[in-house]
């Protein structure tokens, strides 16, 4: 077992070297620009954030207005910007003004601009920080796939995770990606530590209490998994998956662990653990905040609901808005399962989807197969006990995070999709790892003419794989790629995608979402007319109620303004300035209903109005921008 082990770390250590060299090489910092990949606009953001490092740990000035009038120390984790700022110190540079964030204000759309003021040698240091938090997550998914699928599963993770495009790239650039996907991530080692130490107090219980086994299970259970999760919605609000992953681990080690402990003892422990790793990780998320030093309830919720007002305002401009869950699970299951920018996909092409496909649903299944056998005693000591603490956790985590994005997910931006990505390769190798088994298995049913013990279980597992690969793979029952925006998607031609659309919406013609986007798609082709009829459609179908949600209201007002723009380029001026008074008018009962605090927010609101009514206010207004074309 422990040659084993060693074996384990060795690969996740191949793995992390091979990933460092393979991303390391595709980045380069031009003098001035020409980088590769191209620069981000968010990447001087993200330098010029590394100031309140600076503030806190080297003025050490928790008392700075700063920390409560800045809009993104009020709204962003601290986390990344002490990563970054922390580095940047052991080069000898620093960031001791927030200049570069006032030229990201004023130049945020002119990226060529904004990328002359930032600095190459600061630009290199966050990039290659970028480059090894991509390989820590490559070699954490390796390590993993390789305790519970073995080294295929090992080599098919971090492969297909890193050979994704759009992956690649944001790892390469100087973002916090990396890191909130890395401390996530890292909650699994710590959720298999924490298992196995649990499993060994529950069987030593009529053994004497000794010092080191308690300090042993109060670090692995409360304190190493109270700092991750800390770590992780420290760096992004979302990172607080982390801790209901790590819980939900537990959770089932407790269920069917092979002890004869009472299962109500051990829940009762395990609630207790997951209290004090919650304490910890609530006690550090406040304070490495000095915005929260004061109030920090208060102060937390006025975040969320800041963050929250200030997602509606992106949902209106640049848009690309995802409204109902149906539509975030189409979101989640194309870029995570379809997106041409995957690596089994570039190369196999539609059957390379079906693949994917295929090893996510043999993974999600083989992984209770994995952690239920171990309910019988005689595998206490096996090796089956420790594949089944990494498959406990793997699971966890994996549903955690991407039920936690479907749940949240407010905008079709790839960025966003990162992280369940990560959660469908670690599934998919695992799935792919085992399909030689699996196949073997069927075959053997099918070639035994009398029903053995086993078989009937074989076929409904078989029968269970077929039919959940369906909905997933050829089908668009669950992926629905027409309920996304065609201007965020790399799927064919022009034509072909509004083919796509339009027998969508040929066969749900009451579907608002799906006639808003076959108006796109039609304004994707200069068929302004058509659009502008298909649009309207969607905006009857949604209605016009003052008792409507947010979200329908956020909707209408997307609806509104397509419609401005498909009229204007067919030449109906009259009906492209009523449709826009209507978006202007919607966007200000938005406003009046959320009523936001924060004064960003009201100035970004007030902005899209000025904007939208200097359309209204020239003679000959200019050529509008569609929802979702904007740049994030």
């Amino acid at each position: 077992m422990r040659q084993r082990n060693h074996r384990g770390v060795l690969v996740a250590a191949s793995v992390f070297v091979a990933s460092l060299i393979y991303l390391g090489r595709g980045v380069h910092v031009g003098v001035g620009g020409g980088d590769e990949p191209a620069f981000h606009t968010d990447e001087a953001h993200k330098l010029s954030e590394s100031f309140y490092f600076h503030l806190l740990f080297e003025e050490r000035d928790i008392d700075h207005p700063l920390w409560t009038q800045d809009f993104y120390a009020r709204t962003n984790p601290p986390v990344a910007k002490y990563i970054f700022g922390a580095v940047l110190m052991a080069t000898g540079q620093r960031v001791s003004d927030l200049e570069l964030q006032v030229q990201f204000e004023n130049l945020w759309d002119r990226p060529t601009e904004l990328r002359a003021l930032v600095p190459d040698a600061m630009l290199r240091v966050t990039r290659a920080m970028s480059v090894v938090c991509g390989s820590l997550i490559a070699a954490i998914l390796a390590l993993t796939a390789y305790r519970i699928g073995g080294i295929a599963a090992a080599i098919i993770a971090p492969v297909m995770f890193l050979g994704d495009t759009f992956v690649s790239c944001y790892l390469q650039r100087g973002l916090g990606d990396g890191l909130l996907i890395f401390h996530v991530l890292a909650i699994l080692p710590a959720s298999y530590w924490a298992a196995t130490v649990l499993l060994r107090h529950w069987r030593n219980l009529s053994t004497p209490d000794s010092p080191v086994r308690w300090i042993r299970l109060l670090t692995a259970t409360i304190l190493v998994p109270g700092l991750i999760a800390a770590l992780a919605a420290g760096t992004k609000l979302n990172g607080g998956l982390a801790l209901l992953a790590y819980g939900g681990g537990l959770l089932l080690a407790a269920a069917v662990a092979p002890v004869n402990e009472p299962i109500w003892r051990r829940l009762a422990l395990v609630v207790a653990v997951l209290l004090g790793a919650s304490v910890v990780a609530a006690a550090l998320f406040v304070a490495v905040n000095p915005y929260y030093y004061h109030h920090p309830g208060q102060r937390l919720i006025e975040t969320i609901r800041t963050c929250r007002d200030w997602v509606i305002a992106m949902q209106i401009r640049p848009g690309t808005g995802l409204f109902p869950w149906h539509q975030r699970v189409a979101a989640i299951g194309y870029f995570c399962m379809r997106s041409p920018m995957m690596p089994l996909v570039k190369c196999l092409g539609t059957v390379g989807q079906w693949i994917v496909a295929l090893g996510f649903v043999l993974g999600l299944i083989g992984l209770p197969a994995a952690f239920l056998p171990v309910r019988q005693p005689s595998t206490l000591n096996s090796r089956a006990l420790r594949t089944a603490a990494w498959a406990m956790a793997a699971g966890s985590w994996t549903i955690v995070v991407l039920l936690g994005t479907s749940l949240w997910l407010p905008l079709l931006w790839d960025r966003y999709l990162l992280l369940p990505y990560a959660a469908v390769c670690l599934i998919v190798a695992i799935g792919l790892a085992h399909l030689p088994a699996a196949c073997r298995a069927v075959v053997h049913v099918l070639r035994t003419k009398t029903h053995r013990q086993g078989s009937p279980r074989t076929i409904a597992l078989a029968s269970l794989v077929v039919i959940s690969w369906v909905l997933l793979g050829p089908t668009d029952l669950v992926v629905n790629v027409a309920l996304l925006n065609p201007m965020s998607l790399e799927c064919g031609s022009e034509s072909v995608r509004c083919r796509r659309y339009a027998a969508a919406a040929q066969g749900q013609p009451g579907s608002t979402i799906i006639r808003h986007n076959y108006g796109l798609a039609l304004m994707d082709r200069r068929e302004y007319t058509q659009a502008a009829i298909e649009i309207e459609a969607a905006r009857l179908l949604l209605g016009d109620r003052a008792e409507d949600p947010i979200t329908v209201s956020v909707q209408r007002c997307c609806l509104l303004h397509d419609l401005a723009e498909a009229r204007l380029r067919s030449g109906d001026l009259p009906g492209a300035a009523d449709a826009l008074r209507g978006h202007i008018a919607e966007v200000q009962r938005i406003e009046d209903r959320i009523r936001p605090r924060d004064e960003r927010v009201r100035t970004e609101f007030s902005r899209i109005v000025a904007e939208r009514r200097g359309y209204l206010a020239q003679p000959a207004p200019r050529t509008l921008e569609p929802t979702g074309s904007h740049s994030q």
